[in-house]
Parts: structure tokens; C-alpha cells; sequence
């Protein structure tokens, strides 16, 4: 699975899109898109994808957390919100082009562009899918086993910071977020 927010464009018919209703905060579209775009979530879509194409008689099967459950204290940091604490890290790696402030603006997001940092990018993606294998009830041996599938982080990609493997990475933030 591969989701991302995008400018007002034209798409193609095998890049199916969700719409929102009016009254969907846009701190809870981050959350979805988090959501989306986890290793937990995309293990589970990889297990329902016959082809190349993920339909949506699939996506709707797949378990996406409802908007409500963001209202919840976030676990590890209970003087915040899941959808605080998610939002801020999404928009952070989604808005980093001038084309991305009108979603800066209507999320709340004070730091509209968003430099592009690699090592930043790298932390605040295994933050959240830490935090994603947390929310699922994933345990550690199990989130080790789910990395384990994932080709591409086979390949031992190493991340900017510390010569660290994303693997690594994200186990570092599920324990930190566990303890």
C-alpha cells in the first residue's frame, strides 16, 4: 500500500482516492494516511492483493482504525492525542513543497513547508510505524517477524542516522514507546 495526499489533479483509474466528508478534521485524514502507509497495514494488504493492483472491494476489507479512535490519549504520550501526536508527524513528511500549505494551513500546522531532512524523514517514519505495530496489538516478536518480509528492508537499507538499519530503527521506537 502506497498513499499519499496530493494537490487538486486528475488520477488515473488504477490510483483509486478516498474523499473526505466536510465534517473529517484534517488531522484525522493525516491519521488515516499514517494509517495507510504502515508496515503493519501493508503486511496485512500484501496478504489480500492477487496482482499488482490494490482494488477497493480490497481496501474496504482491509482493518483501518475509525476517525474516533484518534480521540484517544496516545499511549506513550498521554497529555496528547493519537490524532495530535500522528498529524504532526505526517504533515511534517508531507508538506514539503509549496503546493502542500493549503493542507499545512487547514491541519493547523504551524510549520507549513516543511524542510526535507533525510535523517528527520527517517525517525519520524519509524516513529509512526512503531507507534502503528503498538496501536495493533503487535508484539515485538511479531513486529520482527513482519519486518522480516519487507524485501526492501532485507537489503538492510541503512537510514542516516547512526548507520542504523530502518529495522533497527523501528524496534528502537517500539521498545522506547512500550516502556
Amino acid at each position: 500500500m502506497i498513499a499519499a495526499f496530493i494537490p487538486y489533479s486528475a488520477v488515473v483509474n488504477s490510483a483509486p482516492f478516498i474523499c473526505f466528508n466536510e465534517d473529517v478534521h484534517y488531522k484525522t485524514q493525516c491519521c488515516l494516511l499514517a494509517n495507510l502507509n504502515s508496515y503493519p497495514f501493508d503486511f496485512i494488504a500484501r496478504q489480500k492483493v492477487g496482482g499488482l493492483h490494490l482494488n477497493y472491494f480490497i481496501i474496504e476489507q482491509l482493518p483501518m482504525f475509525t476517525p474516533d479512535f484518534y480521540e484517544d490519549a496516545c499511549p506513550w504520550r498521554e497529555n496528547e492525542t493519537l490524532a495530535d501526536w500522528i498529524s504532526e508527524r505526517v504533515l511534517k513528511l508531507s508538506c514539503t513543497s509549496n503546493d502542500m500549505v493549503p493542507l499545512a494551513e487547514a491541519a493547523g500546522f504551524t510549520g507549513n513547508v516543511h524542510k526535507w531532512e533525510s535523517a528527520e524523514r527517517s525517525k519520524l517514519m519509524a516513529e509512526l510505524d512503531a507507534a502503528f505495530f503498538i496501536l495493533y496489538g503487535i508484539k515485538r516478536d511479531d513486529v520482527e517477524y513482519i519486518l522480516s518480509t519487507f524485501s526492501g528492508l532485507k537489503k538492510d537499507n541503512e537510514s542516516l542516522m547512526d548507520n542504523t538499519t530502518t529495522t533497527s530503527l523501528i524496534l528502537k521506537y517500539y521498545d522506547q514507546f512500550c516502556a
